[in-house]
């Protein structure tokens, strides 16, 4: 019964992250043509609804690899590497699905991508030094 909720906990918390990540698509990919106010609903429409697909399929990969980045020597160096990656394909992706603004949608979200990132390395790594410390 733990793992089930364990489960639905992750569930919850992934599904709340892929749709506050492509909220923030949508609006990068607005502003990005803030020329034309008229057409702002619609660019962070298209935002929106092509890159939820592509966060929740290239998001998964971020629970299964972590952990096996933790054990190594350059966990930053190959979370970061894997963050640049992602924010590649999601690039290459949203050009090729027609997304009006690529560069924009993909840039901001990339920030944040790396600043999430390296808060939890930083974060791991300061867990691991406490326990370390104590024994």
């Amino acid at each position: 019964m733990n793992e089930m909720n364990g489960i639905t906990k992750f569930s919850i918390r992934y599904t709340i992250y892929c749709a506050s990540m492509s909220s923030i698509a949508g609006v990068s990919n607005a502003v990005g043509d803030i020329n034309e106010p008229t057409k702002y609903l619609d660019l962070f429409c298209e935002g929106f609804t092509n890159h939820i697909p592509f966060g929740l399929a290239i998001n998964l990969i971020y629970p299964l690899t972590l952990p096996y980045f933790r054990k190594t020597n350059h966990y930053r160096l190959y979370s970061n590497l894997l963050t640049f990656g992602a924010i590649a394909v999601m690039y290459v992706l949203h050009s090729v699905s027609g997304t009006q603004n690529p560069e924009e949608l993909v840039a901001v979200n990339g920030v944040v991508a790396l600043t999430l990132v390296n808060a939890d390395v930083s974060l791991t790594k300061k867990k691991n030094l406490e326990e370390r410390l104590k024994n």
